[in-house]
């Protein structure tokens, strides 16, 4: 299990709540979905950037979600990826924290998606609590939008909501729901 896979999981019970970020802007037209269908941007050897969908993400459980992540991931690296595979995507994300340097970034949203999140590596570093110094785990994120679908406040609140999951996830092989 990775920290990838748990913001996919709570990405895939956030975005409900916030159904202006799962959904696509097609002419002028914004088209909400109740499915959650989410890309995850991934590397090929060649470097060439692939984003597969994991669908119907929102009724999947933890160990079931992390499970499709990583043979969508497998299918990428071996060049196995079908067609069926791309399709349908409501929102992506671009994990970005295998880099050691890079701690933000600003990711491009998929058209005709409305929007993306990028997450850095995450970091042991030193945070205030209560007026004391002290350590703690942190997972840089941002979240690129379409202002024309979207505004601050809507994606201010999935990020609020994305930060308050990942500060206390479900247990692994959590249920749908």
């Amino acid at each position: 299990m990775s920290w990838t896979h748990l913001v996919l999981f709570a990405l895939s019970r956030a975005l409900p709540k916030h159904p202006l970020l799962n959904a696509a802007l097609i002419d002028d037209e914004i088209r909400v979905y109740s499915d959650v269908n989410l890309g995850l941007a991934v590397n090929r050897p060649d470097g060439a950037l692939l984003v597969p969908v994991i669908h119907h993400a929102h009724s999947m459980s933890l160990d079931e979600l992390a499970a499709r992540a990583n043979e969508l991931g497998a299918k990428v690296r071996d060049n196995k990826l079908a067609v069926p595979d791309m399709v349908n995507g409501t929102f992506t994300l671009s994990s970005y924290g295998t880099l050691t340097a890079v701690r933000w970034a600003a990711s491009i949203i998929n058209p005709p998606q409305t929007a993306i999140l990028g997450v850095g590596r995450v970091e042991q570093r030193p945070a205030v609590r209560d007026g004391q110094v002290v350590p703690r785990w942190l997972l840089p994120f941002s979240l690129t939008y379409d202002h024309r679908a979207i505004n601050g406040m809507a994606a201010m609140e999935l990020m609020e909501t994305m930060s308050a999951m990942l500060q206390k996830p479900e247990p692994a092989g959590a249920g749908a729901g």
